[in-house]
């Protein structure tokens, strides 16, 4: 009820319905082909995909994804806006593409995937989603390792009763390996060292690799 009252204390009453609908569009966000750890490697950038599902509040038509967005913090790396996944029975796929996989380098990133739709009264309806993760498609460096504690007479005479060896290198969060038969069987390796058992080892049957 909307009262107006004027100068002389005269009021005057006009009575409005007013019905308020609850509608709007939203997305699930899904990277597929990467693994359970979230971070994206070559390998699976060349099979990576994406897909979701479409919720929808209300009364909408014409449901359609406008956009698919790509972002490192602030700054926009890649936007899809033309062959985009069409929406059907309320789910989308992006497939695996060159045209946007080779955009995204190396980084953290921030999907977004936008949503274009009518309502009853034929107006606009937008929603989008976002989810996040990591790309790691850099190769890492070769590690390296020497003894930790060389107690031969010489630093170069290879002999040591301390079969530490320490690994240096290592990729921040990496996970790595290390073989003393030249690469024929491995063994994960935990922090920055492993130890070698008693005896000879050939100085080609030592290796690590992350």
């Amino acid at each position: 009820t909307i009262i107006a009252t004027d100068i002389a204390g005269n009021t005057a009453e006009k009575t409005v319905s007013v019905s308020v609908v609850d509608i709007g569009l939203s997305t699930s966000i899904t990277w597929n082909n990467i693994g359970t750890d979230n971070i994206i490697n070559t390998a699976e950038m060349a099979t990576a995909t994406l897909s979701g599902t479409v919720s929808v509040i209300g009364t909408v038509s014409s449901i359609s994804v406008s956009s698919i967005v790509f972002k490192q913090g602030d700054t926009t790396v890649h936007v899809i806006t033309t062959n985009l996944p069409a929406i059907v029975n309320n789910t989308w796929a992006l497939a695996n593409n060159s045209a946007w996989t080779s955009k995204l380098t190396q980084g953290d990133y921030t999907v977004i995937v936008n949503l274009a739709g009518k309502g009853a009264s034929n107006q606009d309806v937008t929603g989008l989603n976002s989810i996040t993760t990591k790309i790691d498609i850099t190769q890492p460096a070769q590690p390296t390792f020497t003894l930790t504690n060389d107690t031969g007479v010489s630093n170069s005479d290879g002999v040591t009763n301390n079969g530490m060896m320490t690994v240096a290198g290592l990729e921040s969060d990496a996970t790595w390996q290390y073989s003393t038969n030249g690469g024929t069987n491995w063994t994960n390796g935990t922090g920055t060292s492993f130890t070698l058992t008693e005896g000879t080892h050939a100085i080609d049957a030592i290796q690590v690799k992350q």
